[in-house]
């Protein structure tokens, strides 16, 4: 139902700072006379949905001298959208400006002025949709997540929100529970009938079949957690293998120190890289050897072998030439510190050999089930098949049957609220049952948004930014 609001917000809804083009909202019942007063034109009375090229001044009064009555502001593209047929069903006039800092300035420096309007709470735009009914509070995280998404799988998921996938998936649930609630209160409501088994059993199907959905999601628990945070990806190997060459070739930048000193990385290093349109975080770790007598390279050592443990998949780099010298050696290394189904294998450095040894390399020995492959990371060779293999790999960890995953904590603990109702169903009870129905439905109808918690609701909408 649109909700006519009586306070109007400004903000500016790109990006702060210096830009080609800047966009501003005012939004709310007196978007159209703020415009109006910027274009120094009482009488403007724009069409909604078009386009309009106007000259914006700064009014007089508000000028330091008081002397200029038309000061140019800029020059701005002005679109207005009528409630309630805009994103969040009030009046809104958008104004695209040059993307300066002193326009910026001075419509924040009138619209602060005004007792007519506000500057914007953050997310109060998309807030505005909810309480409109624009859309609903998935679709408001899927903005939020959209906006912060910076992988096309983050990107993926996010739009899954906001078109409104994610709300029928939930839409479903209910459905099957608004099912099951009305056989079970028509039997309340009619306690000399005889319940047909049939119709128990479809209710006690329909309640199962909720519980499952519900279960699956909740355990998928970690998987949105990687989505958000990355997958983690420790770069393993013996110093001098190529561990750090190779950390900055796939993150584009000198993110490591390379040296042929043995030892020269003592620390775990990190960086944040898209692969394939998944989230990684390589960690170029200490060079592992058992030789070692400096106690800060030894802590460095024990700490790459626990960051293998914990990671997600595990890039093995090993030297071509001591492969080919002792590939035993290679095998005994490996099996210490890899976990071979999360394990990618590089023997590294194959530039460096002859043709000789280079054919030797090609028959050597394999660790079952990881994947090995031989690269150069000054040549460029090898890269592209490891970039395929991390893909698929990311692929693998992140897969849902339906490809959807859950990512709010909100919306978990509703989830787990709702399961714990429907495992008090037992059928000894139908009045009991009921009501743990009704419970059930209630926590999964939160999630859409039908919520009377203002304090959750302005919790959820202070993580948009400004303008949004």
């Amino acid at each position: 139902m649109y909700i006519n609001t009586t306070d109007t917000i400004f903000a500016q809804s790109s990006a702060s700072g210096k830009s080609g083009v800047a966009v501003f909202r005012i939004s709310g019942s007196n978007s159209l006379a703020l415009l109006r007063a910027l274009l120094l034109d009482p009488h403007f009375n724009p069409k909604p949905r078009y386009a309009y090229y106007k000259d914006l001044y700064h009014p007089a009064q508000y000028l330091p001298d008081h002397k200029a009555k038309q000061t140019l502001i800029d020059k701005a593209l002005i679109l207005y959208f009528q409630a309630p047929n805009s994103f969040n069903g009030q009046d809104i006039v958008e104004l695209h400006t040059h993307g300066s800092r002193a326009v910026s300035k001075m419509l924040y420096e009138i619209f602060s002025k005004r007792d007519d309007v506000r500057i914007a709470h953050p997310g109060e735009f998309t807030k505005r949709a909810f309480f409109n009914g624009k859309l609903d509070l998935i679709e408001a995280h899927g903005i939020h997540d959209l906006i912060e998404a910076q992988t096309f799988a983050q990107h993926h998921y996010a739009t899954q929100q906001m078109n409104g996938q994610v709300s029928q998936f939930y839409q479903n649930l209910r459905y099957q529970l608004s099912r099951a609630m009305a056989l079970i209160e028509a039997y309340i409501d009619f306690p000399d009938e005889d319940i047909a088994p049939e119709h128990m059993q479809e209710v006690e199907t329909r309640i199962r079949a909720v519980q499952d959905s519900i279960t699956k999601h909740i355990n998928d628990e970690w998987q949105a957690q990687k989505l958000r945070d990355g997958l983690k990806i420790a770069i393993l190997g013996k110093p001098n293998s190529g561990k750090s060459t190779l950390i900055n070739y796939l993150s584009k930048r000198e993110v490591s120190i390379v040296s042929e000193i043995a030892g020269t990385t003592r620390d775990v290093v990190e960086s944040m890289l898209d692969i394939g349109g998944y989230p990684f975080i390589l960690q170029d770790t200490a060079g592992i050897r058992h030789c070692s007598t400096d106690l800060i390279e030894q802590k460095g050592i024990e700490k790459a072998k626990r960051y293998a443990q914990d990671a997600d998949i595990q890039l093995l780099l090993y030297n071509a030439q001591d492969y080919l010298n002792n590939p035993q050696n290679f095998l005994h290394f490996a099996s210490e510190i890899i976990d071979p189904s999360k394990a990618i294998i590089l023997i590294n450095k194959i530039d460096l050999l002859d043709q000789n040894s280079h054919q030797m390399l090609c028959s050597g020995v394999n660790l079952p089930p990881s994947v090995l492959i031989h690269t150069s990371v000054q040549n460029d060779k090898g890269l592209e098949q490891l970039h395929h293999h991390l893909t698929k790999k990311a692929q693998e960890i992140l897969y849902t049957q339906d490809d959807l995953i859950v990512v709010n904590e909100c919306r978990r603990r509703a989830m787990k609220e709702a399961l714990n109702s429907l495992s008090n169903v037992r059928f000894e009870d139908l009045v009991l049952d009921a009501e743990e129905l009704r419970i059930a439905s209630q926590c999964l109808h939160s999630i859409i948004g039908k919520i009377d918690v203002e304090d959750l609701l302005d919790e959820i909408f202070s993580s948009f930014c400004i303008g949004k």
